[in-house]
């Protein structure tokens, strides 16, 4: 629903589609994770997880703004025909633990790759009448002129992170750390028989992490992060 207060007053089963309307999703996930130990202090983690999934539908939404009336929200109907979302995400960590003197660590060095490719066939499948918000009345159609659209998008992503986790007393616990992500993303769009637009979006960021423990008693655990 349109972002606009008087949605918020309607019941949360109120429908403001078509009958007709229907999504079907076919969803694949795999995972696999490697995990071998050098030795007591040193330990290695891998995981390689891969998404896919196919999905067909056929909806009318509610958009733009409330006719004058406040009641009367304008429609528009939308066929996605064989939408490909591809998700591909590689995380390795390699764990240490030493002692600076009477002070334990637990050293963490990992990095993060990324790859999201969602391609999106689509029709703007038409004009259909406006519905009453309160009072809905169903059975419209769509007409007028179906535009085929094409969208895509691919991001990558990469994330290099280190972290520190230092057991400063038996019940007193400090993690310190950082993550630098950088983010790529490529975007195509083609609407109807107009010629295929791009763009890109590059950027990067880095995140601190600081977090504090301490156990007065062992039931009881008192963070702040």
């Amino acid at each position: 629903m349109p972002p606009s207060p008087v949605f918020l007053t309607l019941p949360i089963s109120r429908f403001l589609g078509e009958p007709y309307s229907f999504l079907s999703i076919d969803y694949q996930q795999g995972t696999a994770t490697v995990d071998h130990r050098f030795s007591e202090n040193l330990q290695l983690r891998s995981s390689l997880s891969v998404q896919s999934s196919f999905d067909n539908n056929v909806y009318t939404q509610a958009d733009g703004d409330l006719e004058a009336d406040g009641r009367t929200a304008p429609r528009s109907n939308i066929v996605n025909r064989n939408r490909r979302n591809e998700d591909y995400s590689w995380q390795t960590d390699l764990i240490g633990k030493f002692n600076t003197g009477s002070i334990a660590h637990q050293l963490l060095l990992g990095f993060e790759l990324r790859r999201n490719t969602d391609i999106n066939p689509n029709f703007f499948g038409g004009d259909i009448a406006p519905i009453d918000i309160f009072n809905p009345v169903y059975g419209a159609r769509p007409t007028g002129t179906v535009v085929p659209r094409i969208f895509g998008t691919r991001i990558f992503t990469t994330g290099v992170y280190l972290q520190d986790q230092v057991t400063l007393l038996s019940n007193l616990k400090l993690l310190v750390g950082g993550r630098y992500d950088f983010v790529f993303s490529d975007n195509s769009a083609k609407i109807g028989d107009a010629n295929t637009t791009n763009s890109n979006f590059y950027d990067s960021a880095f995140s601190p992490r600081v977090g504090l423990v301490y156990q007065p008693i062992e039931p009881i655990s008192l963070y702040a992060s």
